[in-house]
């Protein structure tokens, strides 16, 4: 197994009281602990699965349409087909009220969502995380930094998102997946059109030339029309640069899509946080004090190993006295160091904790943890894990006791 074996203390989780393993697919393993440390009953889920079968990978499992929240164990069949089979899955992203997902998500390099980082002490994202599968196969974990400019007149400026709501003292690009920017008058905006490719499907490295049509504000109209084969930028307070000043209609301006170098081109990235693990040690990227990391809640984790072709899928119950009472940050970093991961990120935990596993000789992921809530809830995401190998003819038959 990829897992490393240790001792039956397992970080701060206590005594190991219980172990099962069963493989699910090719280099897939599905592991099931329970564990108990005082009066502490804990609940833990694995996946272990090792990328350099070539049958098995990790994709990102979306909802159609995108903010559309839909169950972990849902997404898994409809996801799964002949050639294609969905043999476990974990939630995954952070959702807004809207079910729009709240940060970063980049599907074969096209940003599908840009989202906006948590601005509050509890926040888990306050810094820019993500785990995703870079463009040659292995995983990757970890910071990232995302360089968005638009440039008129040779002088270059900050963007801050895309096609997010226009906070104070922000600057956002408006492309043509809206119809409006749908701001309000305390701003200014210009408005490009002849952009030199279709803005619906911007991606990271692209670069986009157009003509200024008009700037609007400041204290005018707002939600100004988004032109097509056009973008609209629209900026508030100190946010607001010299270039609605001294920009005039006709100017060219050119907007830019940057990010790091081993990010560039990925399968998919999907941004979360906090980070729990990075080179091996316990490193939080956000307060370690505050509530969010410091009370026991349930988690859902991702984890990789050094060389980026193991990962582990981790999911831990909470909230159910008895049965587990989840994880602080801290014990959860450790937790996954003692897996064997070098790095490792939080995702959306809570009632959305869920795990689906494949078992042997069927077709639908199940459920394998106990969600908080009683039940599963929709989701905005998913990290689904598939199994490619195509279908063999039957060589055993084990009859069932039931």
């Amino acid at each position: 197994f990829n897992v490393m074996s240790g001792p039956a203390n397992a970080a701060d989780y206590g005594t190991l009281l219980k172990e099962t393993t069963k493989t699910v697919s090719p280099e897939v393993e599905h592991i099931q602990r329970s564990y108990i440390s005082g009066n502490v009953n804990r609940f833990v889920n694995i996946l272990d699965i090792n990328l350099s079968n070539p049958y098995t990978s990790i994709e990102l499992g979306l909802p159609n349409p995108i903010n559309r929240l839909t169950r972990t164990s849902v997404l898994a069949q409809n996801n799964s087909y002949e050639g294609h089979r969905v043999v476990g899955a974990i939630n995954a992203a952070y959702f807004n009220s809207n079910g729009y997902p709240s940060t970063l998500i980049a599907l074969n390099n096209e940003i599908l969502n840009f989202g906006a980082m948590g601005t509050t002490y509890e926040s888990p994202t306050q810094k820019p995380v993500a785990f995703g599968i870079s463009k040659n196969g292995t995983a990757i974990a970890g910071y990232y930094t995302t360089n968005f400019t638009y440039e008129v007149n040779g002088q270059t400026f900050k963007i801050d998102s895309i096609n997010e709501l226009r906070y104070a003292d922000t600057t956002v690009d408006y492309t043509e997946k809206n119809k409006t920017t749908g701001t309000n008058e305390w701003g200014r905006e210009i408005i490009v059109e002849n952009a030199s490719q279709s803005t619906k499907n911007l991606g990271f490295g692209d670069v986009v030339t157009g003509t200024i049509k008009a700037i609007t504000g400041p204290y005018g109209k707002g939600d100004n029309e988004i032109p097509e084969n056009g973008f609209v930028i629209s900026a508030t307070g100190t946010a607001v640069s010299n270039a609605f000043d001294t920009a005039k209609v006709g100017d060219e301006v050119t907007i830019s899509m940057g990010i790091d170098e081993k990010w560039q081109n990925a399968q998919f990235i999907m941004a979360a946080g906090p980070l729990l693990v990075n080179n091996g040690n316990v490193e939080l990227s956000m307060p370690n004090d505050a509530s969010f990391a410091s009370a026991r809640h349930p988690r859902t984790v991702v984890g990789i190993d050094e060389t980026g072709a193991n990962v582990f899928l981790v999911t831990v119950d909470g909230r159910q006295t008895g049965h587990s009472l989840g994880s602080n940050l801290q014990d959860l970093g450790e937790y996954m160091i003692s897996l064997g991961a070098k790095y490792a990120i939080n995702l959306d935990g809570g009632g959305s904790t869920t795990m689906v596993v494949r078992e042997l000789g069927t077709n639908t992921p199940m459920l394998v943890n106990k969600p908080s809530n009683g039940s599963e809830i929709g989701v905005s995401a998913i990290l689904q894990v598939i199994n490619s190998a195509p279908a063999a003819a039957v060589k055993v038959i084990i009859p069932s006791s039931n």
